[in-house]
């Protein structure tokens, strides 16, 4: 999910709030206890939350497959520097 479509849920979420809370005063209950802006203050830090999480996870080798993935990589890089030499890392030798 990219950023424009968790803005977009998140519009979406506090533009219901009003709704519910005039559905829930038709039928003579309580309306929900918080503002369309607390939402929103509350979805966004849930959001953020949840980026920090999975950039952390992601710029990280947290399970055993990621941590053998980079040993095999690290392998790779110094044999390249043994025969290869420097040079443009892209270029294959």
């Amino acid at each position: 999910m990219n950023k424009a479509q968790i803005e977009a849920i998140i519009r979406l979420i506090v533009a219901l709030v009003p709704v519910i809370n005039i559905v829930l005063a038709a039928f003579g209950k309580s309306p929900l206890p918080f503002t369309s802006d607390e939402v929103n203050a509350g979805l966004s830090a849930v959001v953020s939350v949840l980026a920090i999480a999975w950039a952390w996870w992601k710029n990280n080798n947290m399970t055993f497959e990621a941590q053998l993935a980079q040993k095999e990589l690290n392998k790779l890089k110094d044999d390249r520097g043994h025969v290869g030499g420097e040079g443009d890392p892209l270029e294959v030798q």
